[in-house]
Formats: structure tokens, C-alpha cells, sequence
């Protein structure tokens, strides 16, 4: 009886022992940190050399998986820096926690990190004594061609600074934001594009004229074209004509991009050309299949090449027009 007694005592022992095995203990395992922390995806960000594995498998973020180390640490609440490796680079989190390893909150601090092909966008934060975390967000954006190329001087700056607060019961606040600084691509004026410009249709016949036009003016552009960028096929009867007023222009000086919106109604049998009327123009009635195109320009000087999904370019010559038809 007497030796069942100690074998008892001895298991309850070997029992407590390892009940009292926990946070503090994954805690001791950890690097202590120092502030301020900065982190971007090129950071350097090693586990703590004799981190137990075990234990942090209890008290780590679902989606870590090494702990870099302790943050901060007060009477309340534990700040622990922990990091997955994703196909954009270093993603650290900041996990707070209480002192008996309950979580409290949670920030993946790159989180807004992007890229795409029409754009990137980048972040890098710094977690100060103050208990701060300042992140800041560099987004760029640019146009692409049909094959998915960047187009040259067309990429956008967007920063802006978001700055949270690690509050007494370890919930992180969002305590600021700032407006955006926008840095956009060196640009020249519209004005640089007043005027009509021609595309001369390489099948015009006699009896059907389809050339196309490009018209700026002063706060406003119109495009004047056929059915054929509307529909899939035209087989057997001829196009509609249109003027379309131009939406969404971007111009840099070298390239150029718009959007047009069309509707059946302001189709017309007679060419519409913003260089003589069609007396007697009468509706078209077949209608189209489509609504809205973009267009894509390169300009080089007065000739201006227009790209647009499933069509060979088409050049623009500028006409030698008067100027006060064009809005001057």
C-alpha cells in the first residue's frame, strides 16, 4: 500500500510538472526583440534558434509558421513577431497576446503587398517603442498593350500611410490614415492633339467609302467609324456609320488610350465624317451586338496608330484643316 501511495504521489508530481509547461516557458524559448522593427519583403527574418516547436504550436497565428520573437511585453500583453514565407516574399505578422497565451489580435503587416501586370503595389512598416506601427503603401499602376506589355511613361505613384496603435488590452487600432501623394506620368497637354485625323479603309470601293476619324477639340473628342467594331461579322449588307464621343482619354505625349459607347440609334446608313454632312442620311436598322471598345494610340507626330482587339492597326493622318473648326 505504502509503495502504490508513492507511485501515486510521484505520477501527480510528474503531472504537475508538466501542466505548469506553457506560455511562459514558449515565451523563454523566444529572441527578444528590439525597437524599432522595420520590415519589407527583403527583410532578413530568422526563427529564434531554440524556440519549442511544440508550444508554438499552440499559441501561433493559423497561417505562420516560425516565431521571429518577442515584440514587446508588458504586465498585460505580449507582442510576438511571427512570419510565413508567401509567393510575394516575407509576410511577418504581429500577434498580441495576454499573459496566459490567449489571443488577442492580430495584423499581417505587408498584407496590402500586390503584384499584377497592370500594377504593384509595396509595403514596408516600422513598430516603434511607442507601440506604433506606421506602413507605408507604394502603389504603382500602368496602361498595357493587347499583348499585355507595359506601355512606356504611363506608370502612376500612389503613397499613402497607415498608421495603427497597439492599445493597453492588445487590440491593434487603426489610428490614421493619410491622403494619397499622387505622382503621375509625365504628361503633355491634350492640345497637342486638336484637329481631325484620318484613317483612309485599305478595301474602299466606289460605292462604299469606310474610312475612319479621330476629332479633338477643345474639352471634348469624337471618333467616327462603322458597325464593324460592334459586331462579330458583316456578311452580305454594309456597315452602319457613326460619331461617338470619346470617353476615359489618357494621353502622355506618346501614347494615348480611350474608351467609346455606342448605341443602336446613332447608326447611319451614309458615312458620318466630321469634315462634310450626308444630306438625307437615314438611320440603320440591322443593329450591333456590342456597346463599348477601348482603343489604344501610339502618337508620332501628326500620325497617330490605333490598336484595337481583334483589327489590324490603323494610321490616322492629321488633316490640313482650319484650325477654327477644331475648337481654337
Amino acid at each position: 500500500m505504502k509503495k502504490t501511495l508513492i507511485i501515486l504521489l510521484s505520477i501527480s508530481i510528474l503531472s504537475c510538472t508538466e501542466e505548469k509547461k506553457g506560455f511562459p516557458d514558449y515565451l523563454k524559448s523566444l529572441y527578444d526583440l528590439e525597437l524599432p522593427l522595420s520590415f519589407d519583403l527583403n527583410s532578413r527574418m530568422d526563427a529564434s534558434k531554440n524556440y519549442d516547436s511544440t508550444l508554438f504550436e499552440t499559441y501561433k497565428h493559423v497561417w505562420t509558421y516560425a516565431p521571429y520573437g518577442i515584440a514587446f511585453k508588458n504586465d498585460k500583453v505580449v507582442g510576438v513577431i511571427e512570419y510565413s514565407i508567401t509567393d510575394n516574399g516575407l509576410a511577418p505578422f504581429l500577434i498580441t497576446l495576454d499573459n496566459q497565451g490567449n489571443k488577442i489580435d492580430s495584423l499581417n503587416i505587408l498584407g496590402n503587398t500586390r503584384f499584377g501586370k497592370q500594377g504593384q503595389t509595396l509595403e514596408s512598416a516600422v513598430l516603434y517603442a511607442d507601440l506604433k506601427l506606421v506602413v507605408t503603401d507604394s502603389s504603382r499602376s500602368w496602361l498595357i498593350d493587347y499583348d499585355y506589355n507595359k506601355i512606356p511613361n504611363t506608370t502612376e505613384l500612389r503613397v499613402t500611410t497607415t498608421t495603427y496603435q497597439i492599445l493597453e488590452n492588445g487590440k491593434i487600432e487603426q489610428i490614421d490614415k493619410s491622403e494619397p501623394i499622387i505622382t503621375k506620368p509625365d504628361t503633355k497637354s491634350e492640345a497637342e492633339l486638336l484637329g481631325v485625323y484620318e484613317y483612309v479603309h485599305e478595301y474602299n470601293t466606289e460605292d462604299l467609302i469606310e474610312n475612319h476619324y479621330l476629332e479633338f477639340k477643345e474639352g471634348q473628342s469624337f471618333y467616327y467609324g462603322t458597325s464593324d467594331d460592334f459586331d462579330e461579322a458583316r456578311e452580305g449588307y454594309y456597315p452602319g456609320f457613326f460619331k461617338a464621343q470619346i470617353d476615359n482619354l489618357e494621353f502622355n505625349g506618346e501614347n494615348l488610350t480611350f474608351d467609346i459607347t455606342v448605341s443602336d440609334s446613332i447608326f447611319y446608313k451614309k458615312p458620318v465624317t466630321p469634315l462634310y454632312q450626308t444630306i438625307g442620311n437615314e438611320p440603320w436598322d440591322i443593329g450591333i451586338r456590342y456597346n463599348t471598345r477601348n482603343y489604344q494610340g501610339i502618337v508620332n507626330g501628326d500620325t497617330i496608330t490605333i490598336l484595337t482587339k481583334e483589327f489590324d492597326p490603323r494610321k490616322f493622318i492629321k488633316k490640313k484643316v482650319a484650325d477654327t473648326a477644331y475648337g481654337k
